[in-house]
């Protein structure tokens, strides 16, 4: 009775062992290091925000094919633009603006029997 104890309480630590060990392997595939890609004015950018920029560019254009180079690139040039528009005089309120463009955006890429609008978020960077 006692050796029937002793090798139910084995094999269930090796179970757990096993499934703990697929646990930490499995997210260790599927996590990715969040890095700085770089800063304006004490403003840190990072790899999350550079893949949010990949998915509006594929939201916005249909040229899926860019290089990391190129999304970075244009996205440090619209974050300066961005900055620059923030520290400007000119206070205009763009919401309405940036919710037509939006809609109308979306409109035209549902046309495209390959689009899935649950990919893309209007409330990204």
């Amino acid at each position: 009775m006692l050796k029937v104890i002793y090798l139910k309480s084995t094999i269930n630590k090796l179970f757990f062992f096993i499934i703990f060990f697929l646990l930490i392997k499995f997210n260790s595939i599927y996590a990715f290091e969040n890095k700085i890609e770089f800063k304006i004015l004490d403003k840190t950018f990072t790899t999350i925000d550079l893949n949010k920029r990949k998915n509006y560019l594929k939201f916005v254009t249909n040229n899926s094919e860019l290089s990391k180079n190129e999304i970075l690139e244009d996205y440090i040039s619209a974050m300066i633009f961005n900055q620059y528009f923030i520290n400007s005089q000119n206070k205009i309120d763009l919401k309405i603006n940036v919710n037509k463009i939006y809609l109308d955006i979306l409109s035209e890429n549902k046309k495209n029997n390959n689009f899935n609008e649950l990919n893309y978020s209007k409330n990204t960077r």
